[in-house]
């Protein structure tokens, strides 16, 4: 199956090689005269855009006959003086006698990917083997620079040229070498652009050679695909060279199986033995062999001034080839290839050369960056290609006798110009100069922010761009209409700042794209000072203190300040790179403050929160001695310890244990000697088995509690212990794993082991392990305690587990008698019970009962739970409040009680202890597992922040037994006031609740600070007692509400506040939370009511908590809560329930703000499909919305513009790709924003992202009517385009497409099988959506079949006689429902309708902005669209023109005038207004670029008076155009462009006195200008008031086409004689139906063709041929646009005339004059009618016609 498989493979790709060499024929015969009077013609055989041809690969079999013939026609076309003929020439030198200077060239290009470097061995008949080592491209990349070899001094005659390789077929070709110099120029594989028929192409080298044998064919498929179905690495079939043998290397052998060498086009030029190449050495100093320039194997030759310094106009490097020893050579033009990647930036070539009269001539060839020259002689061309490669076509065969290159400036390296190769070519032909391919150039980018824009220079004949936006193997490609884009974004993620993104542009027009430009790189930096650093910890360690913080957006490092608790200034260290240091050298036991801030480029940010941690010192922890059994002297065995070993591990540093396996160092009061087992678990986790150490006593003892410290404390702490006893029989007892507690005493940690119950043992053994797998074991010191009753016989005073009942023989006598017991010290060590604070307070519990003032316990809701359905959101949380606030390292009691379980046994209930007021990642930690009965723990502190520490409590329940029944109770902390209104659904119940809460909290609140004063000031807890009370941070202000849906977590003192303490507002605020959240949970599809779990509303709470915020947060979702700040939490229950009618209406009320629900719908997005920062709004849109156009946070016409764009990506606003999803909505939902359902099927019927959610949750439940299955594989939008095909159970791809999506093949699979939507969707709005509704009964008067007129008849379209880009179209209709007018743009190319969105509005007029093109028809198509979003039919307009002198777009400029004093204004709009506290107004000098000349700018001018006009951006510019329609005029100017250096350059210089178009240029050469500005200087007007009404800057011009057809001179006829149009006899005959007319381009480069009525080719069926003249300027005009005549005719007597009623014109450009490759159209023309009787028509080779 595998070998099938991959023949089938095979069998595809095979075709591409095919598909790879199409070409594009053009029978093209391009005749140019240098005879000024003469005429140009370009005759092309078949007036038809292009079509591909199948390559017939025997032409490609080369033979010496047919090179013979093929240099012989070249050389007759090459005699022809007065012409040059386009197609493959091979021109000669004139070189009698001369023998023996004949030259070869070979070189080859890579054209395939290989990751191998690859040996070629070039062989020419006679001569010595060489060879050309072509790099891989893992070494050097896809190689751009070419790889050669040269054989020199060769005789006349035939030789045989053998090129081989591994893997690669064996290359061969015949070449004829005379006294010349051939270029034969190879590549590994086809390439795309060249004509492998007719035009010139370098040779192909085949790869696929597997079998060695030098031809690529069957038997290497064979042994190819054996090799890859035996994975065997065979080093020949490894074609690609990765190190594997696989279908990568199938593919690559594709590209030469079943293929014929095709032999390279010979390119002839001047050998270089013909040539003297020298240099001045005064003016330049060369490292190279300068003789070598002219061959393959000189390597670059490095020119620098000999003076030193850069290279310049007053410090050039010169070159001299001096053609004397070979007077007679002919030479048609040079190429010069440069190195490096350092292009020229500025040149001259001089030529000196014999005229036909044999005299002697000099022409200076200029070449410079930005400007374009068009020289007297107009047959002499330089141009410069991408690369730096420059081309000088002399037009001609000249006999030249020297050339002088004169360098003035490089691009890169200033002070070297690098030549690799200079070419002296006989003719240009096969080197025809590189078209303007219309690849943007000039790409710049503005970093920003996290933002930036890219602009670049427009292109002439496309109709828009593309952007490729790369970063970290990713890309992104945006399309754009105009020459600039504003980027946010990368694939929905904003920008990193400081990391670099590349970004290429390519032009596009249709299906048409350039190649892409150079690549270019953009970082983005902050315009801002860091934020504080968020999520400081500090830690205490030796002497030391440890800090971290998280990473900072925008920071290159951080400081850091520290200094002791009181004293006056903090220590700065500077410079700090990672997010982590360590403060060395500080003295022990002494508690510092710490902050940290960030610096960037900009300067210090603000200071993060101030950490606290004290140093530790290395004095061992002090561990209880109360009842302690084993006293010892340091170093000496502890007393009545008897044995100590250990089977696993070792002793370090105990002089007791030098033999064997003793533990004795760990009960000798010595805490450097200590017991270590490298793992994380002696026995306490695992099994104990023979682990950990075992004591055994002098004799039996009583105990309970065992302490153990570490020789060095470790994180993890420990977490669990095993143990196992021997009591006084010698019977073991193994103890289960349990929990160990941690203790600190000082600022040192020890541990104590409490056995469930106390034992008598004579020998023990015990195993701890981590709370995680890290760390190792370690145990300095171990205490056994003997057993004191004293804490049972409190225990005892309760009969149940939650400690609130006694038992009945309890009196005060007996509480104070067991007092009297914990206030007497153990006599041995004179210290008190080490739990004696916690005794009391149990004591205190049993009086407060005694007494009858016990607070109740905390009963347990089991359907709130961690065990869950998961469906695809989080952000909740299973807490349960328990009114308990307690300290970070405070002592707690926990007590669980349940129905059936008994004391010690394991609960489904964990402790939750929680920082108030604290930062998002340091907010809670799960504690404890409980037991039932008596749990110890100690408040972990989360937080080193300088605020109190510590938090509420809260329980989860974890089971899912609805029978388990769970009360808690604990004794510590502090009480504070919580309500709990889950489930209570009676509403006197919920008021009786909360009006007890608010009693309450009036009471609790007055005495806040007494407490705090009390319980924490005054007590030993460093985590409490040094701070004062302060609202916003004392622990004790934490309050708890706990709903059905929700837990709101705020300070007690806003909640009071918020409330004004009224219960009513409190409740009212409680429903219109749950109310808010059972809205979305509705749109989410879940409800109580449905089947499934994973439909139901969640078992756990949405928690919104008084929270720190983080960097640039206003409210915040992380994790499992909501954070809000002290100001935001008032409002939580101050929120008022909406009322609406029936159909959900909203009537009254007002939910919470944005924010809130913001950050709820962050908890609660659907994850397939969610967008961070979009989809959450939609929830927040929910709750605010009101049903119509002005209560959404977007705006629709942002909306309009962007789904009638065209262009591909997110929209630029979050608000307005959130109308995406908010139109779904209003496209599908049956009842208004609040409309809720109570029974889930009607919900799901109703509500469009109810059901989107469920298929999200539950796939298999999507409808597929087509039997295909939703599948939510692909990236989110993908998921979300089917998901909604599902909901709507359409096929809505044409909404999102409109929305910039593209779908892929398994969603259009998806989407085909419903039925397509026909309403358009994507223009629904509020207002639109409550008139479908409440004209539901009458529905829609246009139907659904778009054929109901309703465009009104004074519907128009035309041109702004101000701007001729600038369409104003006028809509009219009477239809009644309507919501709004689409405008489509339609031109017509090939014949065929091609239509673009370009608007939809809900006003009467509407302006398309024609920015993309030029020289164009166009129609527009208004159709209406209703409330209900269904379509009318199509009104067409009548056709128009779009023509400008090449204006450039306005959109970006800035305009400031200097020396001018303003007599006019311009007054601000009231709606574009910021600051409403006046009249506002801007620079009057905007209205000169306002495009509209009835704004008119005056000013006085002084002496240098200058307006100058900031681009922002690249453009080329050839002209400016001045109007004034009333004032006083600029009499005398002179204009400037700004260079690449920032200085001004004069560009022209005249007299206006009127309005103008003034092109640039000068000393009679037309030049354009790539810049970013333009200034006006105003000269010889001092004093005197000017005025501007419009200025306009011109660029290039596009291509244009036109019949030019009027009475004397019509446009179609019958020719009345034979017309011959060139010096070959060919000519048009007399009685042929003739069409001309005009057209702006380049005769090289252009086709016409003829469309009639219908859309068809005019005589596609006959012999229709065209001719395309232009006329030779005498003098320069712009270059690349000359006017022209052109004629297209049909054979006498067609049959096709009849069926012409009318014709229009379409040109064509492409990029490559020989090939046809990148044809577009650029212009096309209005339909002419055809003459009912045709007139007689004469052409003469000087007129029109």
């Amino acid at each position: 199956m595998k070998k099938k498989a991959i023949c089938l493979i095979l069998a595809i790709l095979i075709i591409i090689p095919c598909l790879q060499i199409e070409a594009f024929q053009k029978e093209a015969d391009i005749q140019a005269n240098i005879n000024d009077e003469m005429l140009a013609a370009v005759n092309v055989d078949e007036a038809t855009p292009t079509e591909p041809t199948q390559v017939d690969n025997t032409q490609n079999q080369t033979s010496s006959a047919a090179t013979e013939a093929e240099n012989k026609e070249m050389n007759e076309a090459s005699s022809q003086t007065d012409s040059v003929t386009a197609g493959t020439q091979n021109p000669v030198i004139n070189t009698e006698n001369k023998t023996g200077i004949g030259q070869v060239d070979v070189s080859i290009l890579s054209a395939l990917l290989l990751e191998k470097s690859v040996h070629f061995t070039v062989s020419l008949t006679g001569q010595e083997v060489k060879s050309i080592d072509l790099p891989g491209d893992s070494d050097a990349g896809l190689q751009t620079v070419q790889q050669g070899v040269s054989f020199e001094n060769l005789e006349p005659g035939d030789y045989v040229l053998t090129v081989t390789a591994p893997g690669f077929a064996k290359y061969t070709q015949e070449i004829s070498v005379g006294n010349q110099a051939y270029f034969i120029k190879l590549m590994t594989g086809f390439v795309d652009g060249y004509d492998y028929v007719n035009g010139p192409h370098p040779g192909v080298l085949l790869i696929g050679d597997v079998n060695k044998d030098g031809v690529v064919d069957d038997s290497d498929k064979t042994m190819l695909i054996d090799a890859i179905d035996s994975g065997f690495v065979n080093d020949s079939a490894d074609l690609n060279g990765d190190g594997e043998v696989n279908l990568i290397d199938l593919e690559k052998f594709a590209k030469g199986y079943q293929m014929e060498p095709v032999c390279a086009t010979l390119e002839v030029g001047v050998p270089a033995n013909a040539v003297n190449v020298k240099c001045d050495s005064s003016v330049t100093s060369v490292q190279g062999d300068l003789n070598s320039l002219m061959t393959n194997e000189g390597g670059v030759v490095a020119l620098s001034p000999a003076k030193g310094g850069d290279i310049s106009g007053s410090n050039p490097v010169s070159l001299d080839f001096d053609f004397s020893q070979n007077k007679e050579s002919l030479v048609g033009g040079v190429t010069i290839n440069t190195a490096n990647d350092n292009a020229i930036r500025s040149m001259e070539a001089v030529v000196t050369y014999e005229d036909a009269n044999g005299k002697e001539q000099k022409v200076t060839v200029p070449l410079e960056e930005g400007i374009h020259f068009l020289l007297e002689n107009e047959n002499i061309k330089a141009t410069q290609e991408g690369n730096g490669a420059i081309n000088i076509d002399f037009g001609t065969q000249i006999a030249v006798k020297k050339v002088t290159f004169l360098i003035k400036g490089m691009k890169k390296n200033a002070t070297l110009a690098e030549i690799s190769k200079v070419e002296f070519l006989n003719g240009m032909e096969n080197r025809i100069p590189e078209p303007a391919l219309d690849i943007p150039q000039n790409v710049t980018a503005k970093p920003e922010n996290k933002k930036f824009t890219l602009t670049w220079d427009p292109c002439v004949n496309v109709t828009g761009y593309e952007v490729l936006i790369q970063f970290e193997g990713e890309e992104e490609l945006i399309y754009t209409k105009g020459n600039i884009l504003n980027a946010s974004s990368f694939k929905g993620d904003k920008f990193v700042n400081g990391k670099e993104y590349t970004v290429q542009v390519r032009s596009v027009n249709g299906t048409w794209r350039s190649k892409y430009s150079d690549v270019g790189k953009v970082v983005m930096k902050t315009d801002k000072l860091p934020e504080p650093p968020d999520y400081l910890k500090v830690t205490g360690t030796y002497k030391a203190i440890k800090a971290s913080w998280k990473k900072m957006e925008d920071t290159d490092s951080y400081n850091l300040y520290y200094r002791e608790v009181g004293a006056s200034t903090f220590t700065k260290i500077e410079g700090i790179e990672p997010n982590s240091y360590t403060i060395p050298e500080l003295k022990d036991k002494t508690t510092y403050e710490v902050y940290v801030t960030g610096v960037n480029e900009l300067g210090e940010g603000k200071p993060s929160l101030t950490g606290v941690a004290e140093t530790t010192d290395l004095e061992p922890v002090q561990m209880p001695k109360y009842k302690l059994i084993n006293y010892a002297e340091e170093g000496k065995v502890s007393e009545h310890i008897i044995n100590a070993f250990y089977t696993n591990g070792g002793m370090v540093n105990s002089p007791l244990d030098t033999e064997g396996k003793t533990a004795w160092g760990t009960v000798d009061n010595n805490p450097y000697s200590h017991f270590l087992l490298n793992s994380w678990d002696s026995g306490g986790y695992n099994p104990l088995g023979v682990n950990g150490v075992t004591y055994e006593f002098d004799e039996p003892y009583k105990l309970q509690n065992i302490a153990l410290s570490e020789v060095l404390e470790q994180s993890p702490a420990y977490g669990y212990v095993r143990v196992r006893y021997w009591d006084e029989n010698g019977k073991a007892v193994e103890i289960n794993r349990m929990g160990i507690q941690r203790k600190v005493s000082g600022n040192h940690a020890y541990y104590v082991i409490r056995l469930p119950e106390a034992i008598t043992a004579k020998k023990i053994q015990f195993g701890v392990s981590r709370v995680v797998a890290s760390g190792t074991i370690t145990f300095s010191e171990v205490y056994f305690y003997h057993y004191d009753s004293i804490e049972d016989d409190i225990m005892a005073l309760y009969e149940d587990d939650l400690h609130t009942v006694l038992r009945s023989d309890v009196t005060q006598a007996t509480i104070d008698e067991l007092r009297n017991r914990i206030n007497t010290p153990d006599e041995v060590s004179g210290e008190y019970h080490p739990d004696k604070e916690k005794l009391e307070r149990e004591l205190k519990t049993a009086e407060d009962i005694l007494n009858s003032v016990l607070s109740n316990s905390v009963q347990i809701h089991n359907t709130i739970k961690t065990a869950d359905v998961n469906r695809g959101f989080g952000g909740l949380n299973a807490w349960q409040p328990l009114g308990i606030t307690a300290a970070a390292g405070e002592e707690i009691t926990v007590y669980v009680g349940h129905n059936t379980k008994r004391t010690g046994d394991n609960t489904n209930l964990q402790l939750v202890a929680t920082q108030y007021h604290a930062e998002a990642a340091s907010m809670f930690k799960v504690v404890a597992t409980l037991k039932v009965g008596r749990n110890d723990i100690t408040i972990p502190k989360l937080s080193s922040i300088a605020a109190e520490a510590g938090g509420a409590l809260y329980v989860q329940y974890t089971g899912n037994n609805a029978n388990d029944r769970y009360a808690v109770r604990v004794s510590g902390g502090v009480s504070v006031p919580i309500l709990d209104l889950y489930q209570v659904t009676d509403r006197s119940e919920q008021l009786a609740r909360a009006e007890q809460y608010i009693k309450e909290l009036q009471s609790y609140i007055g005495q806040i600070e007494a407490k705090h004063n009390e319980a924490h000031k005054g007590s030993a807890n460093a985590s409490v007692n040094r701070y004062d009370y302060e609202a916003a941070n004392c622990i004790l202000g934490a309050s708890d509400i706990l709903l059905d849906k929700m837990l709101l977590s705020l300070p007690a003192q806003q909640i009071l506040t918020g409330t004004g303490g009224n219960a009513e507002t409190l409740v009212n605020s409680m429903d219109a939370m749950e109310e808010m959240l059972d809205l979305f949970y509705q749109h989410k599809g879940l409800n109580n009511t449905a089947t499934e779990a994973k439909d139901r509303i969640p078992l756990g709470h949405l928690n919104i908590r008084y929270q720190r915020m983080f960097a640039g947060a206003f409210m915040y979702a992380s994790g499992n809560h909501i954070g809000i700040e002290w100001n935001e939490t008032k409002g939580m229950v101050s929120g008022k329930s909406v009322q609406t009618d029936e159909n959900g209406k909203h009537i009254s009320g007002q939910y919470f703000g944005w924010g809130i629900a913001h950050e709820i719908g962050h908890c609660i997005n659907q994850g397939s499909y969610a967008v961070a920062e979009i989809t959450n709004n939609y929830f927040s849109l929910l709750a605010q919305a009101r049903d119509n156009n002005t209560s959404v946070r977007f705006k629709y016409e942002n909306v309009y513009d962007k789904v009638t764009s065209g262009t591909k990506g997110v929209a630029p606003n979050v608000f307005t790709q959130l109308a995406m999803y908010w139109q779904l909505h209003l496209a599908y939902d049956n009842g208004y924003n609040f409309k809720t359902y109570e029974n889930y099927e009607e919900q799901l019927a109703n509500l469009f992202f109810a059901r989107v959610d469920t298929y999200s949750r539950t796939p298999a439940k999507a409808p597929a009517p087509g039997e295909i299955a939703l599948s939510l594989s692909g990236d989110k939008d993908q998921v979300l385009m089917r998901l909604s095909c599902a909901a709507a159970e359409k096929n809505v791809l044409e909404f999102f497409e409109r929305w910039g999506k593209t779908p892929d093949e398994e969603t259009i699979a998806y989407a085909e099988q419903f039925e397509k939507e026909t309403r358009a969707i994507y223009y629904a709005n509020d207002e639109s959506r409550v008139y479908r509704l409440e004209n539901a009964s009458t529905g829609s008067s246009l139907g659904v079949n778009g054929d109901v007129e309703a465009v009104g008849s004074n519907t128009t379209a035309v041109v702004n006689a101000n701007s001729a880009n600038q369409v104003d179209i006028t809509l009219s209709s009477d239809n009644k429902d309507i919501l709004g007018y689409e405008i489509v743009r339609c031109t017509i190319s090939g014949g065929e309708i091609e239509k673009e969105v370009v608007g939809f509005t809900t006003q009467s007029t509407f302006t398309d902005y024609v920015t993309t093109m030029n020289n164009r028809v166009v129609t527009y198509e208004i159709t209406v669209i209703d409330h209900y979003l269904n379509r009318s039919a199509v009104k067409t307009l009548s056709p128009l023109k779009i023509e400008h002198k090449g204006n450039i777009d306005k959109t970006n400029w800035t305009v400031s005038a200097s020396n001018l004093k303003d007599t006019s204004n311009v007054v601000v709009d009231d709606e574009d207004k910021e600051d409403t506290c006046g009249s506002s107004t801007e620079a009057p000098i905007k209205s000169a670029i306002d495009n509209d000349v009835n704004t008119v700018y005056t000013g006085v001018a002084s002496e240098n008076a200058e307006v100058i006009i900031e681009f922002n951006q690249y453009h080329t510019v050839t002209g400016l155009e001045y109007k004034v329609n009333q004032g006083t005029p600029i009499q005398d100017y002179t204009i400037y462009v700004r260079g690449a250096d920032g200085n001004w350059a004069e560009a022209a210089s005249g007299v206006f006195g009127a309005s103008k178009v003034v092109y640039f240029g000068k000393n009679g050469n037309i030049a354009a200008y790539n810049t970013t500005a333009v200034k006006l200087v105003i000269k010889n007007q001092s004093g005197k008031e000017i005025a501007i009404s419009e200025l306009d800057v011109f660029g290039i011009t596009g291509d244009n086409v036109e019949f030019t057809n009027t009475a004397e001179n019509p446009s179609i006829g019958e020719l009345e004689s034979d017309f011959v149009y060139d010096d070959k006899g060919n000519a048009i005959p007399a009685g042929s139906i003739i069409f001309t007319g005009s057209y702006k381009g380049n005769p090289a480069y252009n086709v016409v063709v003829l469309y009639d009525q219908d859309g068809n080719i005019v005589a596609a069926n006959d012999k229709a041929e065209h001719i395309i003249l232009a006329n030779v300027p005498d003098t320069g005009n712009i270059q690349d646009v000359s006017d022209g005549k052109w004629v297209y005719w049909i054979a006498p007597n067609s049959e096709n005339q009849a069926k012409i009623t009318s014709v229009r014109a379409e040109l064509y450009r492409v990029d490559d004059a020989l090939t046809n490759e990148g044809q577009r159209l650029v212009s096309d023309s209005y339909f002419v009618e055809m003459p009912s009787v045709l007139p007689k028509i004469t052409l003469t080779q000087n007129s029109g016609n």
